[in-house]
């Protein structure tokens, strides 16, 4: 096994949860974050996160 890749997947989804903390805490008003500035990090995280995962798959299939 390449534990590289699963670091990358593992991260990867911790990534995409705070994603989806932010999100979900911006529309309960938890943050104190403008809508836009919450928006623009939860995507950046959806990204990053997406490329995280991405990356790791693409590892452990070679």
């Amino acid at each position: 096994m390449n534990v590289r890749a699963l670091l990358d997947i593992a991260m990867g989804i911790v990534y995409l949860l705070f994603a989806g903390m932010v999100y979900y805490y911006k529309k309960f008003g938890v943050f104190d974050l403008g809508i836009p500035l919450a928006l623009a990090l939860a995507g950046l995280l959806v990204l990053y996160g997406g490329f995280r995962v991405y990356r790791g798959v693409v590892e452990l299939r070679r």
